[in-house]
């Protein structure tokens, strides 16, 4: 009975480890959107895979229309966009786009003051195996 405990331990430990070692893997993310638009407020289902190549430093999401830079990658956080402020109070713009590597969390936040538009999205995201880049066009 100890024994298949081990085992399962064993088998569980191995699992996590080559998840959090894996330099190739999607993660398929789901949580809500919230956009402010002036004064509407708008909150949506946020579902998106995205397809995460540390090798290379590139990534896409869903169908991969475009294939993009990874900003940065760490052993905690994945930074796929980060544009610091920009501007002053009246065309102010920024977005920074975050995957913790440790909880699975996504976050994303994207303002822009000329719009006066926000948009706001949390998502849990689960590992998955990877699904290739489809092959560019020469």
């Amino acid at each position: 009975m100890r024994i298949s405990y081990l085992l399962v331990a064993v088998a569980a430990g191995l699992s996590t480890a080559a998840h959090a070692t894996s330099t190739k893997f999607d993660l398929a993310c789901e949580g809500s959107s919230e956009a402010l638009n002036g004064s509407v407020k708008t909150v949506k289902p946020f579902v998106r895979t995205f397809h995460i190549d540390l090798d290379t430093s590139k990534y896409c999401i869903d169908s991969c229309n475009v294939i993009n830079d990874i900003l940065r990658a760490d052993p905690l956080l994945i930074t796929l966009v980060n544009v610091p402020r920009q501007g002053n109070a009246f065309n102010m713009r920024m977005m920074k786009q975050t995957i913790d590597r440790r909880t699975g969390e996504l976050a994303t936040f994207d303002f822009d003051a000329a719009k006066l538009r926000s948009v706001s999205e949390k998502a849990i995201c689960t590992p998955k195996p990877f699904t290739p880049f489809p092959a560019t066009k020469s």
